[in-house]
């Protein structure tokens, strides 16, 4: 008897899982898929751009989740793999059933995803790395609908700092120090851009370093020869601090012929809080400056607030752009559902050409709207400063530098536009006609 009662229980059991999983319980809710690295010297970018997806999907459900269901989210590895980009947004899309897959500090493997995203029938919303091909030759060009970028891309890390150290009369030369096509391209915009508004003012290096790399003496002593007003670097992550590392134990910020040590997506929380003791200790002697895709600090208005003091509590750091990227692609998208009624990326695909918000934690708000989907790349539109590091003795929690002395220029002034996509010339005339066009 109690063998038999036994084997029904198994039977129970047996059944009530499968009837658990079946699609009819899947269809109860709305899933995310997210992708990032999460191992290597990049793995930090992984664990904010998860997190912050999971942020969102709390602000979401605290909210009455979407179209009357809970959101669920899973977050995989990409590895900085394609292939492994491709077998998990097949996983994603088809037997987790996400209709949203977002993250990627990277752009080959949301490349290999893109041309799959109408047979998986899923929105892809890259939500950090920004080599401008994505939008500008695979949406605008190739017709890849599914595709959406609401990070602003690599010509912000080239242009951006080009019109600004152009405004310093102190600064004749400047070297770089870029790797792959994302440091080869942001180089390259801000020479095109110096060489408009500046022409006096010269490159005296350009030295390349491999994805991956952690020894930068050779590379910056080869750099420091030639003696630059501003050194530029592209390194990321793990690799920005090694190389502002040993650019300090080499008394590179004590040199005076160094005015400015810039570096691009510099503002990672990870950067900040490595060099969180020496900026307390004065060693970057006020030369020490970054960017990001987002910065906490850098507006209060209500949306960005919400969020970083939510991230704050919760995980007791202070978000990175990843971070704040990740958490802005779903609340894009679940708007957009909430517009349309619907999961259905043909729906979805109309609102989100065009859409428009002020209503998100990134974008200064030096315009109305603060932020722009173009309809013709998807490529996100909004304006993100540049800043100084600084030692701030009044954040609470954790120990980290902060940017400050921001730059003020409106994305209309140094983004590239269709069809030519070429770099602006930098006059009134072509600005103020793409502050009328980026507002229809």
């Amino acid at each position: 008897m109690k063998r038999k009662l036994t084997f029904l229980g198994s039977i129970f059991l047996i059944l009530t899982v499968a009837i658990t999983w079946t699609p009819a319980a899947a269809a109860e809710t709305i899933r995310i898929g997210g992708m990032d690295m999460m191992t290597g010297t990049m793995a930090d970018y992984g664990w904010m751009m998860k997190v912050g997806g999971e942020l969102a999907v709390e602000h979401l459900n605290a909210a009455g989740g979407l179209l009357g269901k809970k959101v669920e989210m899973k977050f995989m590895d990409s590895e900085w793999n394609p292939q492994t980009g491709v077998k998990n947004a097949e996983y994603l899309t088809r037997d987790y059933g996400a209709k949203l897959i977002y993250g990627f500090s990277s752009d080959v493997v949301p490349g290999a995803i893109i041309p799959h995203l109408e047979r998986l029938d899923a929105i892809l919303i890259h939500s950090h790395s920004a080599v401008q091909s994505l939008t500008e030759e695979m949406v605008y060009e190739k017709g890849y609908k599914h595709y959406f970028r609401n990070c602003v891309s690599v010509v912000q890390d080239g242009n951006v700092p080009a019109a600004f150290f152009a405004k310093w009369p102190d600064i004749k030369t400047y070297a770089t120090l870029d790797a792959w096509q994302y440091g080869d391209d942001a180089t390259k915009f801000f020479g095109e851009y110096v060489a408009k508004v500046r022409p006096d003012m010269k490159k005296v290096a350009d030295v390349n370093f491999e994805f991956g790399h952690v020894n930068f003496a050779p590379e910056l002593s080869a750099i420091a020869a030639k003696k630059p007003n501003l050194i530029m670097t592209t390194a990321p992550g793990g690799m920005g601090i090694a190389a502002i590392r040993q650019a300090l134990i080499m008394g590179l910020f004590d040199q005076p012929w160094l005015k400015a040590f810039f570096v691009a997506m510099g503002n990672h929380t990870g950067v900040a809080r490595a060099i969180y003791k020496d900026l307390k200790a004065g060693k970057f002697n006020g030369k020490m400056w970054g960017s990001a895709r987002y910065i906490w600090n850098a507006n209060d208005r209500p949306a960005n607030v919400k969020f970083w003091k939510a991230f704050l509590k919760k995980h007791k750091r202070y978000p990175s752009y990843p971070a704040g990227l990740g958490y802005t692609s779903i609340m894009i998208w679940a708007d957009a559902v909430k517009k349309a009624q619907s999961t259905d990326p043909k729906k979805l695909i109309p609102v989100l050409e065009g859409y428009t918000s002020n209503d998100l934690p990134i974008g200064e708000a030096s315009d109305d709207p603060v932020f722009i989907m173009r309809a013709s790349d998807h490529q996100g539109l909004y304006t993100t400063p540049l800043g100084r590091y600084v030692y701030d003795p009044k954040l609470p929690i954790e120990k980290i530098g902060v940017l400050t002395d921001f730059s003020d220029i409106p994305w209309q002034e140094y983004y590239r536009h269709p069809p030519d996509f070429t770099n602006p010339p930098h006059d009134k005339s072509y600005v103020e006609k793409w502050y009328k066009l980026g507002k229809k």
